[in-house]
This record gives C-alpha cells, structure tokens and sequence, in this order.
C-alpha cells in the first residue's frame, strides 16, 4: 500500500497498489495438494494459520466422507495440539465427531485442546440426544475450574448456550473467584448466568437464600438486565427477608416496580418506604417508578401510595437542591440565575471514558464558578482535565483554571490551567505540606467567547464525598420531582408553596415551569377563573420572563380546553419572539379552542403567518379546526410563498457561504453535542430519537443542507410525525417509540417520551413531518452551521 500518502490525501492513488512475496529461508515446503487427504490432514498441524485453515476447508468442503477414517486416525494419535483441534473441527462439520470423542476431548490434557472442543460444544450441545447433551453440560461444569482462564471462559460460553438449574451454583462460584483484571472471563460468566434467569423455568425454581453479600451484589446486578415477573419476584422476596444495603435495594426497586405483578406494587411500596426512610431521592425514584408502572398497567394509584407520595413531595420541596455541598455562583460571588455546570462524558487520556462535571453542556458562552465542600487535606489529589482557555495557537487567555484554597483565609493552594485539548489529562497535586489543614476545590470559567472556552474534570481520587458532585442537570431538581409528583396524585396541599415557589422570580425557570404545570393540574376547571389564571399569564406576556419558562407555561395551558384560558395565550402572541411565537402556536394547536384563537389572532395580525410555515403546526390545526376554520386556514396558507421558496433562497446562501478550507469540522461536533445529540447518534454518541448518522456525510453538501433547514423535505418514513387526536379533543404530536402495555408511547422535539392511554385515542394520523425543527438557519449563525456541515461531512462510511 501507499502509506507515504495518508488515506485521507486527494491525490493518494486509488487504483494500484504493489504485491509483496515473503519467502523465508530454504524456500517454501511443498503444500498438499487438493484430493491428497494424507497430505491435507497433515496440513492440519501446520504452524502456519492460513495453511491449516485452507486444509480444513478442503477436507470439509470437496473430501467429504472420504476424510472421516483419517480424521479420526489423527485424532486417535495426533502430531501435536493443532492437528488434534483441527481434526475436531473437521469431524464435526463432516457429522463425524462422536460425542465421547468430543467430551474426552474436553478434558484433554492440553489446554489449546480442551479450549477447541469446549468451543465445539456450545453450539453442538442443541443437535445431541439428551444423554449425550447432559453428559457434555456436566463436563462443561467442571471445565469451569480448568486452570486455563480460556477454556473456564469457554466452559461458561456453553453453559450459557444450554441454560439448566444444575448450572447456576457453578457459574456463581466462577465469578465469584474469577480475577479483577480478567474482563473477558468475568463479563463471560456474567453472560451466561443472565442467560440462566433468563429461562423462566429456572428462575421460579431458584432460591437466594444463603448466599454471601459477595455473591448478592454481583448476581442482583445481573438481574437488572432480565426482564420479567420470575426474578422481579426472586429478588423482592429476598428484600423482604434479607436486610440488604440501601445503596443496593435503592437500584433495584425501580427495575422491581417494572416488572411485578401489580398486586405486588403495594408491598413493594412499603418495603420501599421502610427501608429508604431516609434516602429521600430513592424514595422519589422508586415512587417514580411505580407510578410509570401503574400508568403503563392503566391503574390508578392507591391510598396508600398517595400518601406516601405526599411525604415525599412534601420533603423533597423542602430539601436543598445542593446536598452534596458544592456552590455554583457568577463571577462576581452572586447567585446565578441560570445552570451553568452539569455531568459529560468525556474521553480520558488513559483510554477509559468518565463523567465530569463540566461548563460546556450550558454553552460555552456562559461563565460561572463552581466550588465544592470543605475536606481534610493529607496525601495527593488526583484527577482528570480537559478544556480550553482560548482559541490555540493564541496564548491561553488564562480565564479558565481550577484551584485548591485553604478553607480558613481563601488563599490558593495549588492552581491548574485546562490542558486546551478535548480528552481529559491526568493531574496530579501532593498536599502532605497541608495535612491538618481543610480546603477546597474551586473550579472556574471566566470565558465567554463561542468556542473554546469551557473546562472539565472528575474522576477524583481519593473519591471524597465532598467531591460528588449531584447533576440536577442531567436529572430533575427537587423542586420538579416535587411538582410533578404533586401533579401526578392531585396532591392539593402543596398549592401553597407551589403557588409562592413559581411567584419568586429569582427560582430557576425550568422548575418555576414545573410548579406552574403542577398548580394548572391541581386547579382543574378553576384554571379558566382569572384568580387562577392572571400570574401564569402575566409571566407568558413578560419578557422579562425567561423564554423557556414561557414555552413552557404556552404549552400547559395549551392543554386546557378552554376559550378564555386559549385567549390568554393568544394575548401573549404580539410580544413573543419569532421562535416564541412558533412555540405558542403548536401549543395552541392541541386542542380546537386553540385552533380558533389562533386562526383569528393570525388574521388580526397580532401573529405572522410564518408561524404556518411550519408543516407540524399546521398539520394540528387541520386535525383540530373545523371545517369553516379549515377555510380560514387555507386562506391564511394562500398567503405564504411558495412552501420552500424561503427554504431554497436559505439553502442557496448557505451553501454559497459554505467555505471547506475555513470550517471547523472540530468546532461543528461541539455544536453537534449542543444542537443534534439529543435526538441524534454519530459513532453511538447521542439518542435514538430520530436517524443514526453513521456515514452521512456521504449524502454530500448540497442534500445536507436541505436536511438540515428543510427537514420535512424528505422524512423516512419510520421518523415521520405521528398526530394523534384523543377522545377529549386535544391532539398530540411526536415520532412514535413503542407500545407499552395500556400505553402508546411517542417522543417530543426535546426526547422527552409522551405516554398516551390506548383508551383516550380517538384517531392517530402519520403525517410526512419531521419532528426536526425549521429553525437552523435562524438559530445557528452561518459560521456555526458551516462548521456543523464540516463536521457531518468527515462522517462517511470508509472515510
């Protein structure tokens, strides 16, 4: 090959290449010949892999019946390990091999034999009569002690294969003492004792009782991985019995509620609640768990699982977010009003990949500091860093470090820059100077440019609790569990603090939204009475108010079918942005009352008709509006241009724009992690909502970029808009995800999944909409969708 040239140079040569011949010294030994059996049944225990492997083929594919009798001459005294495997191989692929054969062979002497024939039997144990299969399974069993780490691996691999009770015991034992460093055999041995509980019949016939916490913990997390009633109902009996760690009971409880029977789920609740008494997020998980689990079964919540919720919301809206002490603050020490860090994966420079807290999630624009509890300061500190202070090769704006301060005066102990490179870099302090004394760790970002200008690091040793770091981020704020559980069971006593929580402006927005949706649940019809209504709509035509919380309050009180609550938002139409505007309009669209103020308030003029540019908005209205409504409507799209006029003109600057030589192809997969990821993959990086992306950069510029600023352009058919209207009259929209049990299951712009009772589905439409938004070449400025483009475009099949 051309190596001088890299793959990737235009003008490497694609259509020659050069042929090398390696001839060892003394030359090349004659080979067997095809049709010489003597010969190629030698061959067999060649130390060359091609040449033995070329034989075997010959033997198996044009010798035929006429290799058996060699075969099995070989086999009876071989000239060394190789031939002895390969004549296995061959006997078993000619239907030759007896089984006494194979499982003498399984105890053979040497370990690159009994490997080989260890291998055979997992897949010919299923062709054997019940005797022999049984025969080969019990040798299998004591394979597992084999010395050779390889053939106890492939002892469980057979194991696995030909699930039975008298295997269980066994396998628990290998992974019991199986070595920490032995991935291979370890996640071998997990694999197959799965594949045990996974037969039902096993499972109903197993007990835990008496075995070790050792063995408990391993074999509990295996069971999260097998679905069904047979180990739900294994493990929740050994919760009854047994006091096992909360720690681990907490992982399991939510699995449990998925799974038992639902004359179960009462007594899961009390276990639950006796036993996490004073983990208060498990408790909100669990509970969480076991309200998806009725949802699912279409039944409703008890009496006592209402209670139990109430305690829990109650607690939960009185906790501090932050209980693991670290405080996040602007640059200036004030409180910050919008979340600045959360957990990412990140790659690590020794090969492992982690999750660290990191500025970069939020956007790089945005600049905070983050600092944790106080902790003894002895021994070293280690940890891993990644980010940027700049824009390389610029000198480091020197904006962006991570400090360790003395607890009692503030002053910096040790001080660390981010290395400027994507994957997190090993850092390492020794603190036995400070031993006796307390500090703690500060982490800033002072940088507010577009592009590198972020900072992560985790991954700390010792693992210190004042270094967890709770992501609430990544997962729902206290408050939002609090207001969705509230919501959730009518919990009519957490009105009141719901009601002051969303009134304190200076609240985070997300979960001022959440109390706000929470409060509109609690209050019913009552919703429609200006009482009840006037603060919600006072924040939807603020624009003070954050933009989120407004989408947010359009979109819950787009689902109360009511004229004077859908006018409410109409009203807020003038002041709204376009993107605003866009987000009250398909809120509007979910039921016919909004239909109608919308129609009338885009007629009025209070709203533009861009809004109708938007296939998804309009194809609700249609579903939603009445016939005379319909008529309006098409009016009202009678006006628009043509519909990808303004898509064509858009694409053709784009593209115009649309620079090779100066993208940044490495800047277009931060904005890709930023914008896409979250219904999107590339190399299994992302969420599955819409396409995998693997290879699209083969589509070429021009079709890229009408995938990305006219998306309905051409929708696959398995990612296209789902409408469905419910019995009640309000419509929903999303890419269809699965059928649950009572439940049909869609998925939303922002991959948050919509459960909807089959019960309340009046009719359900494919549309050819993608639920892709419109809005890139609004919301990305042209160098930032140039870089995006670079990047989707080094994204082929054989780059």
């Amino acid at each position: 090959g051309h190596y001088e040239v890299p793959l990737t140079h235009p003008g490497r040569d694609r259509e020659r290449g050069r042929l090398w011949r390696i001839t060892p010294p003394g030359g090349v030994e004659n080979l067997a010949m095809p049709g010489d059996v003597a010969g190629l049944v030698r061959e067999l225990g060649s130390g060359n892999l091609t040449r033995r492997t070329l034989a075997l083929n010959e033997l198996c594919d044009v010798s035929g019946a006429a290799a058996v009798a060699p075969l099995k001459a070989a086999l009876a005294t071989p000239a060394n390990a190789l031939q002895k495997a390969n004549a296995l191989w061959a006997l078993s692929r000619l239907d030759g091999l007896a089984p006494a054969t194979l499982i003498a062979a399984m105890k053979d002497a040497d370990a690159l034999v009994r490997t080989h024939a260890l291998r055979l039997a997992r897949d010919w144990c299923a062709a054997q009569s019940e005797p022999a299969k049984n025969a080969a399974l019990a040798t299998a069993r004591a394979a597992l002690n084999d010395p050779d780490a390889i053939a106890a691996r492939c002892a469980a691999e057979v194991l696995g294969a030909s699930p039975s009770p008298e295997n269980f015991r066994p396998l628990l034992a290998l992974l019991r003492r199986a070595p920490a460093d032995d991935d291979h055999l370890i996640h071998a041995t997990r694999i197959a004792l799965r594949d045990q509980l996974r037969a039902p019949k096993i499972s109903a016939g197993l007990s835990l009782d008496g075995l070790s916490a050792d063995d408990l913990r391993p074999l509990l997390d295996i069971m999260l991985a097998v679905p069904g009633e047979e180990t739900a109902l294994l493990r929740f009996a050994l919760f009854e019995k047994v006091e096992v760690p909360a720690d681990l009971l907490a992982k399991q409880l939510p699995s449990l509620a998925k799974n038992l029977p639902a004359d179960r789920l009462d007594a899961l609740t009390a276990l639950a609640r006796r036993r996490l008494s004073t983990d208060l997020d498990a408790q909100a998980a669990v509970l969480q768990s076991v309200l998806d689990a009725l949802a699912q079964r279409s039944t409703a919540p008890g009496d006592a699982l209402r209670a139990w919720g109430g305690e829990v919301a109650t607690a939960l809206f009185a906790a501090k977010e932050n209980s693991t002490g670290w405080t996040a603050t602007n640059l200036d020490g004030t409180p910050t009003a919008q979340p600045m860090w959360a957990v990412q994966e990140r790659a690590c420079a020794d090969g492992q990949t982690a999750q660290l807290i990191s500025s970069f999630p939020h956007g790089e624009t945005r600049t905070g500091v983050l600092r944790s509890a106080a902790f003894a300061l002895d021994g070293t500190l280690r940890f891993y860093l990644c980010g940027h202070d700049g824009e390389p090769p610029k000198p480091a704006g020197k904006k962006n470090f991570v400090r360790l301060c003395d607890a009692a005066d503030n002053r910096v102990l040790r001080e660390t820059a981010p290395p400027r490179n994507d994957t997190a870099q090993r850092i390492e302090w020794a603190l036995e100077e400070f031993k006796g004394r307390t500090g703690y760790l500060e982490i800033t970002d002072g940088d507010a440019g577009p592009a590198y200008a972020w900072l992560a690091l985790g991954r700390f040793k010792p693992e210190l609790p004042a270094l967890v770091f709770a992501d609430r981020a990544n997962g729902p704020s206290h408050k939002i569990l609090a207001a969705d559980l509230a919501r959730t069971l009518k919990l009519t006593a957490l009105a009141p603090p719901l009601t002051a929580y969303f009134a304190e402006r200076k609240n985070d927005g997300i979960s001022r939204a959440a109390a706000a949706r929470a409060l509109i649940a609690l209050y019913g019809e009552d919703i429609a009475k200006p009482a009840f209504l006037a603060p919600f709509a006072a924040a939807l035509a603020s624009a003070d108010e954050p933009d989120a919380l407004r989408e947010k309050l359009a979109t819950a009180l787009g689902e109360i079918k009511s004229p004077s609550v859908c006018q409410r938002v109409a009203d807020a139409l003038p002041t709204a942005s376009a993107k605003l505007q866009q987000a009250f309009a398909t809120a509007l669209s979910a039921n016919r009352c909004g239909t109608l103020v919308l129609i009338t308030a885009i007629e009025a003029g209070k709203a533009s008709t861009a809004v109708l540019r938007d296939k998804a908005t309009v194809d609700r209205l249609l579903a939603t509006a009445a016939e005379d409504e319909r008529a309006r409507l098409r009016e009202l799209l009678k006006k628009l241009p043509p519909a990808n006029t303004a898509a064509d003109q858009l694409i053709a600057t784009r593209r115009a724009a649309f620079d090779p030589a100066k993208a940044n192809a490495a800047r277009g997969a931060e904005i890709f992690t930023r914008n896409c990821a979250v219904c999107h993959a590339i190399d299994g990086q992302g969420a599955a909502i819409g396409p995998q992306l693997d290879g699209i950069g083969g589509r070429g510029p021009d079709r890229l970029l009408e995938d990305l600023l006219d998306p309905s352009r051409n929708v696959d058919r398995a990612f296209r808009l789902l409408v469905v209207t419910k019995r009640d009259g309000s419509v929903v929209s999303g890419v269809f995800r699965r059928e649950e049990g009572a439940q049909l299951v869609l998925a939303d712009l922002a991959a948050q999944e919509i459960p909807i009772a089959k019960t309340d589905i009046a009719e359900r439409r494919e549309t050819e909409t993608s639920l892709m938004p419109p809005t890139f070449g609004e919301t990305l400025p042209a160098a930032e969708l140039s870089d995006l483009l670079a990047y989707l475009l080094s994204k082929r099949v054989n780059q």
